[in-house]
């Protein structure tokens, strides 16, 4: 297949999430309509476009649709976003954006973005660690239908959102006395997304 048309059939509107999560939360930071990006696409946004490198090295890790590699090493990319054997006398001459490094695992694979000799490089990470968190790298998914079932839109008062906004800066500081159990931090979080979506 020609580069050139590969290039225009990737998603150009790659985005990623405002904050970092753990791989169990990736699904609550997608909005409606969107779905995680695979590897190989940032692979191959990674070769061809600059300013895409800058906005990844920016968002620091992201977590991808991805799980488990057994890759381990330097790898070139190429315009489609394929991985291939490579070492590290030739990633010196390769341009940036042309090379990644990679971290095998049983994990949900984490992108982010390496410094290798004074160039960008793309390091793939697939260590299982609960502890890890990272942003959410989405585009909007063509193939999504709308679910008209469970489609429900409310409409709230402004005044009855700042009013829950403000009770809870109020009881803000009692919370975080309080033992966190996974219940709560699920209700906090809940809540605050609902919020956030709505101001």
């Amino acid at each position: 297949m020609d580069n050139a048309k590969v290039f225009r059939e990737r998603p150009q509107k790659l985005m990623f999430s405002e904050r970092e999560v753990f791989v169990d939360d990736i699904q609550r930071v997608m909005p409606a309509g969107y779905r995680q990006v695979y590897v190989k696409e940032i692979a191959s946004l990674f070769f061809h476009n600059a300013e895409f490198r800058e906005e990844l090295r920016t968002a620091g890790a992201v977590w991808t649709a991805d799980k488990g590699t057994k890759n381990m090493g330097v790898f070139r990319i190429n315009a489609e976003g394929l991985f291939l054997p490579t070492n590290k006398e030739e990633v010196r001459s390769l341009p940036e954006g042309h090379y990644s490094a990679h971290y095998p695992g049983i994990g949900q694979v984490i992108v982010r973005c390496y410094n290798c000799y004074d160039k960008i490089g793309m390091y793939i990470d697939a260590e299982y660690k609960p502890s890890k968190t990272a942003k959410v790298a989405y585009v909007k998914d063509e193939n999504a239908k709308p679910d008209h079932q469970n489609k429900t839109t409310v409409a709230i008062p402004a005044e009855e959102i700042n009013a829950v906004k403000e009770s809870l800066k109020a009881v803000e500081a009692s919370i975080k006395r309080m033992p966190h159990t996974s219940e709560l931090i699920v209700f906090i979080s809940n809540v605050k997304e609902l919020l956030r979506d709505r101001t």
